[in-house]
């Protein structure tokens, strides 16, 4: 009964009619007998009406519960027009995201930073992608965003196993996320110092490009940068120095297309306008979709239930007409 009724408890308020019979039945004995005491003789074409129109108002009154429970069957292709937000947050979890040049170091920025976008997309559908010298799908695309938030708490170089960095990895894997059905308004929010050993961000970026979602570049760290321990836990620590690479990041965002961009993480305001960017703009992401719905049923019945209730009523006035 679900498949076919919304509201299938609506069909209980249909059993009221028995009892309205059973009293009808015993009304109308007591009715047939006084007019047999007081004419003599049986009224049977006047019996016949009541029981008719009290057939029918039975009958209309079955249709109305029906009609209350919501009945559909079938179905029908309807256009309508769509639009929504998805945004996939990329987080860069290589080690160079543990220098401290911002505090207390990149990738807590990083992960506080996203968290706060989070909590701001209200209605948006948000997924996180964790890259390092590989990605991963950490979470998809959803509403509930208790879990992307979670999983931003707990970001870790730990999470990847795979040595480097292949920012480009992640973007692809964030495009691949989307569902190519959608038609809300794609978004991919980039946390990364900019700094690849493998891949090419211009590329990803271009791919970006070709697929129509936009690509939001957040910059974290410094231009003087800080050092880090290429081979933690060796006798002998090996440092290098790593910077925020803007230059890289700008150029990508260039190639990334119309509606993406660059912005230091540093910077004041630059969380509004990572918000902007995110929301689809001049109904640019509004297509006209055709999906399946199910045909509503509740007219047919209520119609039925009408028309139901006017022949008892006219079956009465008929049959009294006649009678005079």
């Amino acid at each position: 009964m679900k498949g076919i009724l919304s509201h299938p408890a609506a069909l209980f308020a249909a059993l009221a009619a028995i009892p309205a019979l059973l009293a009808f039945a015993i009304s109308f004995r007591r009715l047939k007998a006084a007019y047999f005491h007081l004419i003599g003789q049986p009224v049977r074409e006047v019996s016949r009406a009541i029981v008719a129109r009290a057939c029918f108002f039975a009958v209309a009154w079955a249709f109305l519960c029906v009609a209350l429970a919501g009945p559909r069957w079938g179905s029908s292709l309807v256009p309508e027009r769509q639009q929504g937000t998805s945004v996939m947050f990329v987080m860069d979890v290589s080690r160079s995201m543990t220098v401290a040049d911002v505090p207390p170091d990149r990738l807590t920025f990083a992960s506080r930073y996203a968290a706060l976008l989070v909590e701001r997309l209200d209605n948006a559908a948000c997924g996180v992608v964790l890259v390092k010298g590989s990605s991963a799908l950490a979470v998809p695309l959803t509403q509930d965003h208790r879990s992307v938030t979670a999983a931003l708490d707990s970001l870790s170089p730990s999470m990847l196993s795979s040595p480097g960095s292949s920012i480009g990895a992640g973007i692809k894997t964030a495009l691949d996320a989307f569902p190519g059905s959608s038609s809300a308004s794609r978004t991919i929010v980039l946390f990364t110092d900019g700094d690849e050993t493998a891949g090419s961000l211009t590329e990803a970026a271009r791919a970006v490009r070709n697929s129509g979602a936009r690509l939001v570049l957040v910059g974290v760290g410094t231009a003087q940068g800080a050092e880090l321990n290429v081979f933690p836990g060796s006798e002998e620590p090996r440092m290098q120095l790593t910077r925020l690479r803007e230059d890289s990041l700008k150029k990508a965002a260039i190639s990334a297309g119309k509606g993406s961009l660059y912005v230091n993480g540093l910077e004041p305001g630059s969380a509004l306008r990572v918000l902007a960017a995110t929301q689809p703009t001049d109904g640019a992401h509004r297509r006209l979709v055709y999906s399946q719905k199910p045909v509503e049923r509740y007219a047919l019945f209520l119609a039925l239930a009408i028309g139901s209730l006017c022949a008892g009523v006219l079956t009465g006035r008929l049959t009294w007409k006649r009678k005079k």
